[in-house]
């Protein structure tokens, strides 16, 4: 990734990571990686990279603060579908095309909930907002038959 960093202008964004370890415990990471360059002579190249570790956690806990599962989900994925970040822990890096080969993010989400029997409902809304030029798309599913209850 740090190579790779060095040869493009622009971020790049790892998939989700497990990573374990004795004194932090177990996390779902991702990494950025983005070149430095110096300005005052940029025609040498960059002069580095920095590469930032998120773990997934702190953004969960960004969008889902008072989320009710039966109601209302928010979750990240990036440009193939993985989930960067999702409610469920374990689903964190599944990806949602996987199972239903569909390419339309709103259709994969909707199949995914309905295989999973999250929401119990085949009235869900799904709302999506494309993140960084499209490196990742924000994801919210409402349950619509909950709402009307």
């Amino acid at each position: 990734m740090f190579k790779d960093s060095l040869t493009v202008k622009h971020a790049i964004y790892s998939n989700t990571i497990h990573i374990s370890d004795a004194d932090y415990g177990s996390k779902n990471c991702f990494y950025i990686a983005h070149q430095l360059t110096d300005f005052n002579n940029y025609k040498n190249g960059p002069v580095g990279s920095v590469i930032l570790c998120i773990d997934e956690s702190a953004l969960r806990n960004v969008y889902s603060a008072g989320m009710d599962f039966h109601s209302n989900v928010t979750f990240l994925v990036n440009q193939e579908g993985d989930m960067i970040s999702f409610p469920i822990d374990t689903y964190v890096g599944e990806n949602l095309n996987q199972e239903s080969h569909e390419k339309n993010m709103e259709n994969a989400t909707k199949s995914f909930f309905q295989n999973h029997n999250f929401m119990n409902s085949k009235r869900l809304e799904v709302h999506t907002s494309s993140i960084q030029g499209g490196a990742f798309t924000l994801i919210n599913v409402q349950n619509l038959t909950y709402a009307l209850k």
